[in-house]
């Protein structure tokens, strides 16, 4: 399993964001279960003032498919102009499948920007 991408960078305005939880390997015959979670020990956003995860932990990829979408809105307004947060997700050990240890993480920059 792997994050793709594993970092992106967005204006804090940019609304709705996807990143995919892709297979490693051949697809299944059946669902796969995965969990994620925020790595707080590397994120400093803030969950309902910068961002929202809109796809709850688990994520299901469907039998005979490679991927899943975890959607994370962007909450608009809470940066000044050039600061940055950051969120890191993190693919939990204990899944079905076990995650790829350097493609596990994904990194997402939030810059605030002028208006706010």
């Amino acid at each position: 399993l792997e994050f793709r991408p594993q970092t992106d960078t967005f204006d804090e305005d940019e609304g709705t964001i996807e990143v995919l939880v892709q297979l490693i390997g051949p697809q299944r015959d059946s669902d796969i279960s995965v969990q994620f979670s925020v790595n707080s020990a590397e994120t400093d956003a803030v969950a309902g003032t910068h961002y929202s995860l809109v796809t709850s932990s688990p994520v299901t990829l469907a039998a005979n498919s490679s991927a899943a979408s975890v959607t994370i809105d962007l909450n608009g307004t809470s940066l000044d102009d050039g600061q940055i947060r950051t969120l890191v997700l993190t693919l939990d050990e204990g899944n079905e499948v076990t995650p790829a240890e350097n493609l596990k993480n994904y990194t997402l920059t939030i810059e605030g920007i002028d208006g706010n």
